[in-house]
């Protein structure tokens, strides 16, 4: 064995020398060889640290990607609750213009039912929109949706408080409203209106540019016509046989007691409790279609007059319109 070496000896179990083997090793070689095995094992070690670090790293993404999948569909579902009720809180607005209306308030215009939209954006907004596009731009919207379904609550709660006090104050006034068709439209066939309010050619003159002061309402001889307000009778006529040449015919006039007069012509005949000074409340029969007067077939021409002007009667007809609102609703 030199002095810089090495030697390794492999000697069989049987110790024959012939089977003894003998390695030479340099120092230097040796040396090499140890830190080559070394390097292998701290390769091998970072290899496999790098490998479990990797699929750590991929098991906490998937669990990530299902968490913000998941997140995503409840999101989508809350905008879609939220966008519902957007439509009812549209109809609620609908009922409110039929109520001030009724309530002679001013409907609120839009401006002030949207009234501030928009707004800047809070401190956390800047990270949602760090989101992905998709579900940030969401969440803003549904968080904007949310704001102004908040401030058009509490205007909703406030005018229908207002319209409330209205009504306390004038309930009498309400009482003498008119507000519902003369003829029930559900209960009875064929039921329309023929001739609108406004500017016409007359049906029987043929006169051109005639001002019509009330609807005419299409029924069947006979169907009964409904006092559309609290009131009392301050006219009618149902006996033409008297030489009345009165255009409506068998007719009756209706005084409400708050500056509305109704008026209900071509009747066929009064119902028995309709005389001069008779009160009569809403929904009472007062008497049955016909063609009495001046008339081209069955049907009820109905006026509404407040304050000595003729106004249209369509506008009145709040039990048809707030059926429409709720049909729309359902």
């Amino acid at each position: 064995m030199s002095r810089n070496g090495f030697s390794l000896l492999i000697v069989p179990r049987d110790n024959k020398s012939r089977g003894v083997r003998e390695f030479r090793l340099s120092g230097t070689a040796l040396v090499m060889g140890a830190a080559a095995g070394l390097l292998a094992a701290v390769l091998m070690v970072a290899m496999a640290a790098t490998y479990g670090s990797s699929v750590v790293d991929q098991v906490t993404f998937l669990k990530l990607q299902r968490e913000n999948e998941i997140l995503r569909v409840e999101l989508t579902r809350m905008n879609e609750s939220v966008i519902a009720l957007r439509s009812q809180m549209d109809i609620i607005a609908e009922r409110d213009d039929i109520l001030r209306h009724a309530a002679e308030l001013a409907p609120l215009s839009q401006e002030i039912r949207r009234a501030g939209v928009g707004g800047t954006y809070r401190d956390f907004d800047r990270e949602i929109l760090l989101l992905a596009s998709r579900s940030g731009r969401m969440v803003k919207d549904t968080q904007t949706l949310i704001n102004q379904l908040h401030r058009e609550a509490a205007l909703e709660l406030e005018s229908l408080l207002e319209i409330e006090s209205r009504i306390a104050e004038s309930e009498a006034f309400f009482r003498g409203f008119p507000s519902i068709w003369p003829i029930e439209r559900t209960k009875y066939r064929g039921v329309h209106i023929s001739s609108p309010y406004g500017w016409r050619t007359h049906p029987v003159t043929g006169k051109p540019n005639d001002f019509h002061e009330g609807n005419d309402i299409v029924a069947p001889r006979n169907t009964p016509v409904r006092a559309t307000a609290d009131g009392r009778i301050d006219r009618c006529q149902d006996d033409l046989s008297k030489g009345s040449t009165f255009s409506l015919g068998n007719y009756v006039k209706i005084d409400h007691g708050n500056g509305y007069i109704t008026f209900y012509g071509h009747l066929d005949h009064l119902h028995p409790r309709v005389r001069r000074g008779a009160s009569v409340k809403r929904g009472d029969i007062i008497g049955y279609v016909g063609n009495t007067g001046r008339t081209t077939g069955y049907h009820l021409h109905y006026e509404i007059h407040y304050n000595r002007e003729d106004v249209n009667p369509y506008h009145h007809y709040y039990d048809d319109r707030m059926a429409e609102i709720l049909e729309r609703g359902r």
